[in-house]
């Protein structure tokens, strides 16, 4: 004689209740049954009334049913029973992400609910060129352009979302602090301002336009990155309001820049040339972005000194450039600046190979990937100033400048 269960092994999920049926199998003596007991050894994950199972949790028991006959006998029989909790639905607050080329993330998937047993989200996108996704689950921006980005349940496809991204072209390199969001050098400054804004990295303050333009200049024999001024008047730029003259506008920042609150985000444009190969002023391309920290709660040098080590430990060392006059004219701050400046190449304004006046006195500079660079300097009045921008500035400039000097009726015409 023995006791058979039916079902004799339960896959249920959380939440439903299966009735077990207990059976005296080859009961030749008919001996009359007394009494069953049921028993499950992890009551957490499943409880057993009567031979109801209801499922409480995630995980594995073993329901024991245990028949006493009215001679003593008892008989027993085990019925395994998993619970699993299935995915009911999948989230996130990235609605869309923008990514620089070269960007490697996992995107903040929320999988509901928390106890699914099963979390695991497969990941596709719509085009391995632009946005790919390794064996990990990591997700690498390769090229600029947009794809689509779909996260599906493992254990339920139909559960899923897209997310809209955007990767641009690569500005710097990526840090959490240190690098300007990316922003395609292409974009003109509405586009710009939307982006930043977006990321809760500026509120938008378009009442300053500045009627000069500093711009960033690249000295080759030296690897030297640097800025220089120029007037309005000889570089046309246009803002999308087509407000012609303007070189920069500055914007308030919300969020620190390697560890300090800047006073400015300055986005630096210069005209697009048509397809005629005129000047086109409605047309703008970012050049570069100035972050200007003030010395109000912090001696400039300092801010200078903090930012130096900052970058040092993401880029590798810098390239360190000093101008010999800021120990002859200003010994304060070189003594603040000297230790970190410590073999730096020195160079004066009146050394070929540099045109015009730099009015940056502690420069350090390195050059990355796509023509870009970034410079860090501290001035005379101690305002420190971060700089990321192309280095082929000065070659754009210069196909402007011809552009004008062919066109200046035209020109005229537009108020410049």
């Amino acid at each position: 004689m023995s006791l058979q269960l039916k079902p004799a092994e339960i896959d249920m999920q959380k939440g439903r209740s299966v009735k077990i049926t207990a059976t005296l199998v080859n009961n030749t003596k008919r001996i009359r049954l007394q009494k069953y007991d049921w028993v499950s050894s992890n009551p957490e994950v499943a409880e057993c009334s009567g031979g109801t199972v209801k499922a409480l949790a995630a995980g594995k028991t073993v329901v024991t049913c245990t028949a006493t006959m009215v001679d003593g006998t008892e008989l027993t029989a085990e019925c395994p029973v998993t619970v699993t909790v299935p995915v009911t639905g999948i989230q996130s607050e990235e609605k869309t992400l923008t990514v620089m080329a070269g960007d490697t993330f996992v995107p903040a998937i929320e999988v509901m609910p928390e106890d699914a047993t099963n979390p695991a989200i497969q990941l596709t996108s719509s085009d391995e060129q632009i946005l790919s996704v390794g064996a990990d689950g990591r997700v690498t921006a390769r090229e600029p352009g947009k794809a689509i980005l779909t996260a599906a349940a493992e254990d339920n496809p139909v559960k899923k979302i897209t997310i809209p991204v955007t990767v641009t072209r690569l500005i710097g390199r990526t840090d959490k602090e240190l690098t300007f969001l990316g922003i395609p050098w292409e974009s003109d400054c509405e586009t710009c301002i939307k982006i930043l804004m977006e990321k809760g990295f500026v509120a938008e303050d378009a009442r300053s336009r500045s009627s000069s333009t500093d711009l960033a200049w690249h000295w080759p024999e030296n690897d030297l990155f640097f800025s220089r001024n120029s007037l309005w008047r000889t570089l046309p730029v246009a803002f999308s309001d087509s407000e012609t003259g303007a070189g920069r506008t500055s914007l308030k920042p919300l969020k620190t820049v390697g560890g300090y609150m800047p006073q400015t985000a300055t986005l630096i444009f210069l005209n697009g040339i048509g397809e005629d190969g005129q000047i086109n002023p409605d047309s703008t391309r970012l050049i570069g972005v100035y972050f200007n920290f003030d010395n109000r709660h912090e001696k400039g040098a300092t801010i200078f000194r903090e930012l130096l080590k900052r970058l040092e430990e993401q880029y590798g060392e810098f390239r360190r450039y000093l101008c010999k006059d800021i120990q002859r004219y200003y010994p304060e701050l070189y003594a603040e600046i000297g230790e970190a400046m410590t073999d730096a190449t020195e160079f004066s304004v009146e050394e070929p190979g540099i045109d015009g006046y730099l009015g940056e006195y502690a420069i350090c500079t390195i050059r990355g990937a796509d023509r870009t660079g970034i410079m860090l300097n501290v001035d005379t009045n101690e305002s420190v100033t971060l700089f990321y921008g192309r280095t082929d500035a000065p070659e754009l400039i210069a196909e402007l400048q011809q552009h004008m000097s062919d066109s200046s009726e035209a020109l005229e015409d537009i108020g410049v």
